[in-house]
């Protein structure tokens, strides 16, 4: 697929100028990052490990909620990570009267050993890493996923929602809007590692199937309401 790339210094939510109102029949999805974690606060790798929030986090959730409501969304689908589901899907979910939709394919990427690690960790043990010079050697065997298997498992699960009607908001990991990006934007995976997702930021796509295209991108909960 084509679509618009992003630029990936941007700090505040830039629209496409001419993007279309939100009343003009336009199938749209939400893709939105859980709020700050431990790990997230610490500059580690978090993967599939469940921990909690930060104070910061909290507190970014509950924007996160408000903001998912005002969006009005027809549907809500997450990660089964309680940092998705627990504190801002299901949340919304309940405001809005409808039930969150979890999707076992969105959970964030397997980091095997590297969990819980700083890639300063990593150089320092000569450890190997799913992408870049030190992707040889990965997946090591003490576990961890292929990248190539977690963008095709995102490519799927990206392939299916794409094909919904109405308003579809994805409350989900980094990583995983970086896998949606890659298969929406025809993105390569240097180029979507190098792309800056914030905690609780929203992406807004346009999207058809076969087509997407990216109307809005580092939106704030609190400006969600109008788009």
């Amino acid at each position: 697929m084509k679509g618009v790339v992003v630029t990936r210094e941007k700090e505040t939510a830039t629209p496409n100028p001419l993007a279309t109102t939100r009343d003009d029949g336009v199938p749209r999805v939400l893709l939105m990052r859980h709020a700050q974690t431990h790990a997230n606060a610490r500059g580690f790798f978090l993967g599939r490990r469940d921990e909690g929030v930060t104070e910061l986090g909290e507190e970014q959730s509950r924007r996160a909620v408000a903001g998912l409501v005002a969006w009005r969304p027809d549907r809500i689908i997450c990660s089964p990570l309680k940092r998705c589901k627990t504190l801002i899907a299901e949340p919304a979910a309940a405001e809005l009267g409808i039930e969150a939709q979890v999707d076992e394919r969105l959970v964030e990427f397997d980091f095997g050993p590297i969990e819980g690690m700083s890639f300063d960790d990593v150089i320092e043990r000569d450890l190997p890493f799913p992408w870049g010079p030190r992707a040889a050697a990965w997946p090591p065997d003490g576990g961890g996923e292929s990248f190539d298997g977690f963008l095709a498992r995102i490519r799927s699960a990206s392939d299916d929602i794409e094909r919904l009607e109405g308003r579809t908001a994805v409350v989900v990991h980094g990583g995983v809007i970086r896998g949606f990006m890659g298969n929406w934007l025809s993105m390569g995976t240097d180029e979507i590692n190098h792309l800056i997702v914030r905690n609780v930021d929203g992406f807004v796509f346009r999207v058809r199937p076969g087509f997407a295209e990216l109307e809005s991108y580092g939106i704030h909960p609190e400006d969600l309401g109008n788009y």
